[in-house]
């Protein structure tokens, strides 16, 4: 339509959704991942979206056009650039939580972002992340106040982590294929 604003459309549904950007920046590049999720670049800005929700984020951003996006969270993109893990929350205009990793695989974070009934009438939601500070060590980081909640020590290389939907639980599993349940909570494994 502009230099600084597109329509993404559907083909299978006719589905549209207008990507424009706040700042007035000129949109140079588009991407469409696994036909749900919208990456888009200006010179100086960020603009991720879920087609699905129809929430679109923009944020300030100086990348070095070597970033990976990984979607295998619901309502969040992770952007992983340089060593550096920035959690974006669709409909959200600024990274919610950054973290230092190099460990990118799927298995290797986990993120919950929780909207419960209860939480919508004037409760907190839960938004908390789990990775790899090392093969041996996972950390927990609550986003909404960006503070390490815990971190786990373990004698073997872990190779999968995950949290429960409610985020108060993570569950992980070492070379030796044990698996270790951890309650955040309590801090008990």
């Amino acid at each position: 339509m502009s230099l600084s604003q597109v329509i993404v459309k559907r083909i299978d549904s006719g589905q549209r959704l207008v990507l424009k950007s706040a700042q007035g920046h000129e949109i140079s590049k588009i991407n469409i991942y696994q036909d749900r999720y919208l990456v888009a670049t200006t010179h100086s800005t960020l603009l991720l979206g879920d087609l699905d929700s129809c929430k679109l984020s923009e944020l300030p951003w100086r990348g070095s056009g070597n970033e990976k996006f990984d979607f295998s969270n619901p309502n969040i993109c992770m952007v992983f650039n340089a060593g550096e893990l920035s959690i974006v929350e669709y409909g959200i205009n600024e990274v919610i939580g950054t973290c230092r990793t190099e460990n990118m695989g799927p298995n290797m974070i986990s993120a919950r972002l929780n909207y419960s009934d209860q939480e919508l009438r004037g409760g907190q939601p839960t938004k908390i992340i789990a990775y790899l500070l090392d093969n041996l060590t996972i950390c927990i980081q609550d986003l909404r106040f960006n503070q390490i909640q815990a971190t786990v020590n373990h004698d073997s290389k872990i190779d999968y982590l995950e949290l429960n939907p409610g985020g108060s639980k993570l569950l992980f599993r070492d070379k030796r294929r044990q698996l270790h349940l951890y309650n955040i909570k309590e801090q008990k494994k």
